[in-house]
């Protein structure tokens, strides 16, 4: 609806304020011109509810319409995804069952070739330890021997410096011999084989500590 304007009472107001009344007149129709095309503030109300409305009614047909596509499309899809859930459930299912088999499988194997390891190992340590044992006997053998050996060579080396200590001794006692016969009036030494006696010693001592 177009807005109204009151041309007479529009002219009136420009005259009292002093606008000549051919200028307020042509002022006026000028103005009433251009108010043929606009619209007053209930009608464009109105119109606008109107439109909206044709709005809000096409969504909801649009909304009503989805609503029964998705209802005729749910129950297929919810078919298909079961279908899909069901198999890959088989799948993993398969799967699992070949992993448990190829791990018992993995599993078996290392248990047998661990214990064939163990057993090696237990006869190596074995034939070492046996080894070491007849070595150690052996050595135990050499230092037996060795010991012997020695308290043998300690006995010998006794004998000999003794012997040597006695060879040293007569040897003094001739040489003291010679220095005395060559001295005036001196008394001749005893026999370095003389006995207790005859050296004018007790019978007591001991002649092994000589």
């Amino acid at each position: 609806m177009d807005a109204m304007l009151d041309t007479l009472a529009a002219s009136r107001k420009l005259e009292n304020s002093g606008m000549p009344g051919k200028q307020a007149e042509s002022v006026v129709e000028v103005m009433s011109d251009a108010m043929q095309n606009l619209v007053t503030k209930e009608y464009l109300t109105a119109e606008l509810d109107r439109r909206f409305g044709a709005v809000d009614k096409r969504f909801t047909e649009m909304e009503y319409g989805m609503d029964k596509r998705f209802s005729k499309i749910e129950p297929g899809m919810d078919k298909r995804f079961s279908n899909i859930e069901s198999g890959m459930d088989k799948r993993f299912s398969n799967i699992e069952s070949g992993m448990d088999k190829r791990f018992s499988n993995i599993e078996s194997g290392m248990d047998k070739r661990f214990s064939k390891i163990e057993t090696d190992m237990d006869k190596r340590f074995s034939k070492i330890e046996s080894d070491m044992d007849l070595r150690f006997s052996a050595v135990d053998t050499e230092f037996a021997k060795v010991r012997e050996d020695a308290a043998k060579s300690h006995k010998s080396l006794v004998v000999i410096m003794m012997g040597s200590a006695l060879a040293i001794i007569g040897m003094q006692l001739a040489s003291l011999a010679i220095i005395l016969s060559l001295l005036p009036n001196a008394s001749p030494l005893p026999d370095a084989g003389a006995s207790p006696e005859e050296l004018g010693m007790p019978n007591d001592v001991d002649q092994t500590a000589v």
